[in-house]
């Protein structure tokens, strides 16, 4: 079961695959879990494409940490603008 729904929300193509909404509660914080599950998820996607990706916000230092372990490097960086 885990293994179709990881699929289904990674994969885009057969060369992109897609990490996301990834969150860790407080409580959970800095037990390795969030990098076992990147790690795990990393994986799979790259045993259905040859490329992932994850989005992430520059300030979000605990996911960046989390994302560098297990091997994303920063590509490019977007300006986002909220309206309303």
């Amino acid at each position: 079961m885990w293994e179709s729904w990881f699929r289904l929300v990674t994969t885009l193509t057969p060369k992109v695959s897609h990490v996301t909404w990834i969150a860790t509660s407080p409580q959970h914080e800095n037990k390795g879990y969030a990098t076992s599950t990147v790690s795990m998820l990393v994986k799979e996607c790259l045993s259905a494409a040859e490329t992932t990706i994850i989005y992430v916000m520059d300030d979000n230092a605990s996911a960046n940490c989390v994302y560098a372990k297990v091997g994303f490097k920063p590509y490019k960086s977007y300006f986002f603008l909220k309206y309303g």
